[in-house]
């Protein structure tokens, strides 16, 4: 199994809804977490693993030691109370999917998910996506994602 080096960490901002500890792992969330206030309609938000603190947008930073789609699983299924027994290969596949998105990036990148709607096949899926600050100043920028 490919091991990954980056994830996507909390930056506990909550002026811009990402109220997940500073530095803690974040994955998509599921259906059964609430963010606190309201998004638009596509969007959507990450959480962390360590306490499910929901986060509007994360940072890509690099981890000392890497980790594989089954770790990050069984990290997030333990955070949800879930039983790991029951992770599959389909779901080590989704979290795959999300890490080899996230390996993409360079470090210090803001990212944030959104719904992404096909028309033809009629299907709804969940991608992550670089995000531009354009109304933050550089000091801003690097105080909230230079960590």
């Amino acid at each position: 199994m490919k091991k990954y080096n980056k994830v996507i960490v909390g930056i506990e901002k909550e002026d811009i809804q990402c109220f997940a500890k500073r530095g803690d792992i974040l994955v998509q969330a599921s259906n059964t977490d609430k963010m606190k206030g309201r998004l638009p309609k596509e969007h959507h938000f990450f959480v962390s693993i360590v306490n499910r603190k929901p986060s509007r947008y994360g940072v890509v930073k690099e981890v000392e030691n890497s980790l594989t789609a089954l770790d990050l699983a069984k990290l997030d299924y333990q955070s949800r109370g879930l039983n790991e027994e029951e992770i599959n290969s389909e779901i080590v596949n989704v979290y795959e999917e999300y890490l080899a998105k996230i390996s993409t990036f360079t470090i210090d990148v803001p990212v944030a998910t959104t719904w992404l709607y096909k028309k033809i096949p009629k299907e709804k899926i969940l991608r992550v996506h670089k995000i531009f600050f354009t109304n933050f100043s550089d000091r801003a920028k690097n105080d909230y994602f230079g960590f």
